[in-house]
């Protein structure tokens, strides 16, 4: 990912620690202890945990649950400076079919409680490469949410797609798009010159955000596109 995003590990030095916690139980005590004193000594500006239900000894059902380790960021926020984050998983069912400040497994305290979210979904279109992010800021006037593709160890904006969130509703009609709906993106692709069949699959697929079965798909019927190769 470092290397997909033109960073070299000389470069990063001594600006990213990583302690890996599994299997030590850490809890609310540990991040106003020991982590604590971790980030004041390495000047740390920004401390993410992934994930947060890992730090909860009780659950996630409950407010009661949730207060401990909220309050523990808080405590960590004021004693360092530093900024706080945390990842967090959405429970079973498609995620576009909730509001975004219901987001989240467990008690939803966590929306009352952030200053920023950063939502991530799954993309209408039926890529599992393609998602869509939004944000939900406490303080600062609400924007738009973007699109985003896996690419290459890294994710790269979509702007040419809209951010269209995946949801049970459309996700039944997400091939139900006719072959020949992609024929004008097919055409713009050679209009300039003749494409390798592989070259014009790859970039057909990736341009209209397509899986790999729904490229066959395209690519096998009959549009006019076959003209400038066959």
């Amino acid at each position: 990912m470092a290397k997909a995003l033109g960073f070299t590990a000389k470069e990063l030095g001594e600006n990213l620690h990583i302690i890996n916690a599994r299997g030590r139980g850490v809890t609310d005590a540990d991040l106003k202890k020991e982590i604590c004193q971790i980030a004041l000594e390495n000047k740390v500006e920004f401390v993410a945990f992934d994930p947060l239900y890992k730090l909860m000894a009780e659950g996630e059902n409950g407010v009661a649950d949730f207060r401990p380790i909220l309050s523990a960021f808080d405590y960590l926020a004021e004693e360092t400076g530093a900024t706080v984050g945390y990842v967090h998983h959405d429970p079973k069912g498609e995620a576009g079919d909730r509001n975004l400040q219901d987001r989240g497994s467990g008690s939803n305290i966590l929306g009352r409680d952030y200053d920023a979210c950063f939502a991530l979904s799954a993309h209408g279109c039926g890529d599992d490469n393609v998602a869509v992010v939004e944000l939900l800021l406490r303080n600062y006037p609400p924007r738009n949410g973007i699109s985003i593709a896996w690419d290459e160890h890294c994710f790269i904006p979509r702007p040419d797609l809209p951010a269209e969130k995946r949801t049970s509703k459309n996700k039944k009609n997400a091939d139900k798009l006719s072959l020949a709906d992609y024929e004008p993106q097919a055409i713009k692709l050679v209009n300039d010159r003749p494409l390798k069949i592989s070259v014009f699959k790859d970039q057909l697929k990736k341009n209209c955000v397509l899986t790999i079965d729904r490229t066959k798909a395209v690519v096998n019927g009959k549009i006019k596109v076959y003209q400038f190769w066959e």
